[in-house]
């Protein structure tokens, strides 16, 4: 199965104006047409029904003025005459000539007017009775009458004409001795189509003495079914017996139809059931028609006395009942294709003016979103080495933490061994003091002592030079702590400084340990000498006074030990403390690197992001330039 189906922007926009602008009209087109046929066929079918009940109703107030006819005639005082004369019975009737004379044979004056005026004032329902025949009840011999023929009438109620519809006529009128109907049949005694109508002559004792029989053409009936309004070409309305045969000319058909061409389809077949309907079905022919049909419901009808009825129907073809709408149609077509072609020029023109500067603008946006997704790719390699360049920034701080933490720790294992040493220099110059109190008492014994003290002295004057050394040390932490301080602000790439201001801090922190040791040793020494002092003391008092000053000099050096090992202590408390915010400042770098790789990371995956959409909108771009030049 082959299928249209545009590629391009400029055919697709074509064919959707041209669908937009066309398709009402289509639209509008079909539902009037649909509509217009249905109220056609609807308005035609009511007309065809109201016309068959018309027709209908006409057909059996004929019958029943025919009906009265033959009463009036039978009632006639002439007639009735006629069957009173005596030879009436015996004398059989002359021929009568095409123009309607009488039999002339003892036919009284009175009936032969009668029959003449008859044949002039009853003209207009007289032009389909072919013959006005009274029979003798008693020997079915004609007594008078008038004809359309030339011809010799014999009796009726002989054999072989008792099957002929006059002879059923006068049977069942002098059986009944009411009026009767006689459906249409071929009559011997005519040689023609007719139906009969008939009443009785009485007698003034009330029996049947005659039959006034009116021979009925179709001629009447066939102007009846051919007079009505134009339903539409080639509608005809025509009647069916109980055989299907009909019984009127079917109208446009130029072969005698009349109890010779059949009509066996589904309206008739329902008439003959008593129903009426209208509706689309196949007529005769098989072809769909518009028809109507009811029964004429003679044998309905006791005035009549008929044993018999008729269909009626009214067909007209459904081509011609529809050729107006037909027309509309065609017209529709018409109209519809000159818009068509209207409509598909103005959308090329249309279209072509919407498509070039889309076309444009899809140009520019496929340009731009190559562009773009050029430098989101950039972007995406320039965001993931900084984010390399940031994690390596964060495990340097990590290492510089936690050497910050190891400084810290040893820092304040300085500061603990000075304030030990600071202790341990309280406790000599208390030791001294109280050396210097016990030197008075025994000053006499003191004179060995000066050469203790002088050693003493000797070994005050190295304890001087370690606690200057000491103090050069804390100052050399303190520039030390300062550097420090400056290389954590920066970090980054200077992070290397502080690992040589760790460095620093811990040979600092060995020399200030040595110089601690050295100060102990000391002491000790002085201790021993002291001890000494004391054991030269009890050989000789006579170098207490010497001892005495000796050991204010050393008291006073000791005191002066104390306040630079104080002051040692002092730089170490601050040098921890600054150690302690230096770490302090290293987390927060670190927090703050975290917080900045974590930062970047997302960077990185919304590049990423950035770069799918980037490409996304390339393809996007790519799609919509494909669908705009149709490839």
């Amino acid at each position: 199965m082959v299928t249209f189906a545009p590629k391009s922007m400029l055919a697709k926009l074509v064919v959707l104006l041209v669908l937009v602008s066309v398709a009402p009209t289509v639209v509008i087109g079909i539902l009037a047409f649909q509509t217009s046929r249905k109220a056609l066929e609807e308005a035609t079918l009511e007309k065809l029904s109201l016309v068959t009940e018309l027709k209908r109703a006409e057909i059996v107030r004929y019958f029943e003025a025919l009906r009265g006819i033959a009463l009036f005639l039978g009632q006639a005082g002439p007639v009735m005459a006629a069957f009173e004369t005596p030879d009436a019975a015996a004398q059989p009737a002359p021929k009568a000539d095409i123009q309607g004379s009488t039999a002339q044979k003892k036919e009284s004056p009175e009936l032969s007017k009668l029959l003449s005026d008859f044949t002039t004032h009853f003209s207009p329902a007289g032009r389909s009775i072919d013959d006005v025949l009274l029979i003798n009840a008693n020997t079915g011999e004609l007594v008078a009458g008038v004809t359309s023929q030339d011809r010799k009438l014999p009796s009726v109620l002989k054999a072989p004409a008792k099957e002929d519809g006059l002879s059923l006529l006068v049977a069942k009128v002098v059986q009944t001795s009411k009026p009767a109907v006689v459906d249409f049949s071929y009559s011997s005694f005519t040689s023609s189509v007719l139906a009969f109508v008939g009443a009785p002559v009485m007698n003034p004792k009330g029996a049947v003495v005659g039959v006034v029989a009116l021979g009925i053409s179709p001629k009447r009936i066939n102007e009846i079914m051919a007079q009505t309004e134009r339903i539409a070409k080639n509608t005809s309305f025509y009647l069916v017996g109980q055989d299907l045969l009909m019984r009127s000319q079917l109208p446009g058909d130029p072969t005698p139809t009349i109890l010779k061409k059949k009509m066996d389809f589904e309206a008739t077949r329902a008439a003959l059931r008593h129903e009426s309907g209208i509706g689309i079905m196949p007529d005769e022919k098989g072809e769909l028609s518009l028809i109507s049909y009811s029964h004429v419901g003679l044998n309905e009808n006791p005035l009549l006395g008929a044993d018999f009825d008729w269909t009626i129907v009214g067909d007209a073809e459904v081509s011609e009942v529809l050729a107006s709408v037909t027309q509309l149609r065609h017209r529709i077509i018409l109209i519809g294709g000159v818009l068509a072609i209207i409509a598909l020029l103005v959308a090329y023109f249309s279209a072509r003016a919407i498509s070039h500067p889309l076309m444009g603008g899809v140009n520019v946006l496929a340009s731009a979103a190559t562009q773009i997704s050029a430098t989101v790719s950039q972007l995406a390699t320039s965001s993931a080495q900084t984010l390399s360049a940031v994690n390596q920034t964060t495990a340097t701080l990590e290492e510089l933490r936690q050497s910050g933490q190891v400084s810290s720790e040893k820092a304040r294992a300085v500061a603990e061994d000075s304030r030990k040493s600071l202790q341990v220099a309280h406790a000599g110059k208390q030791a001294t003091d109280d050396i210097i109190r016990g030197m008075d008492l025994i000053k006499s014994q003191m004179q060995t002592i000066g050469d203790t003290v002088i050693k003493l002295s000797e070994q005050s004057r190295s304890i001087e030079d370690i606690i200057d050394a000491v103090k050069d040390l804390a100052d050399q932490s303190n520039l030390l702590a300062v550097n420090a301080s400056i290389e954590a602000a920066r970090a980054g790439e200077q992070g290397k400084g502080f690992a040589v201001v760790a460095d620093e801090i811990k040979s600092f922190a060995d020399q200030s340990k040595k110089a601690t040791t050295q100060v102990r040793t000391i002491l000790e020494d002085i201790r021993n000498s002291i001890s000494s002092v004391v054991m030269a003391t009890e050989k000789g008092g006579k170098a207490v006074e010497s001892g005495v000053n000796q050991s204010e000099e050393a008291g006073h050096a000791i005191q002066a030990v104390t306040t630079s090992v104080q002051e040692a202590s002092q730089a170490l408390t601050v040098i921890v403390a600054s150690a302690e915010q230096q770490a302090v400042g290293i987390d927060q770098v670190a927090s703050a690197m975290d917080s900045i790789d974590q930062a970047m990371r997302q960077n990185v995956d919304g590049t990423r992001q950035l770069e799918s959409a980037a490409q996304n909108l390339k393809d996007l771009g790519q799609k919509l330039a494909d669908l705009v030049q149709g490839r």
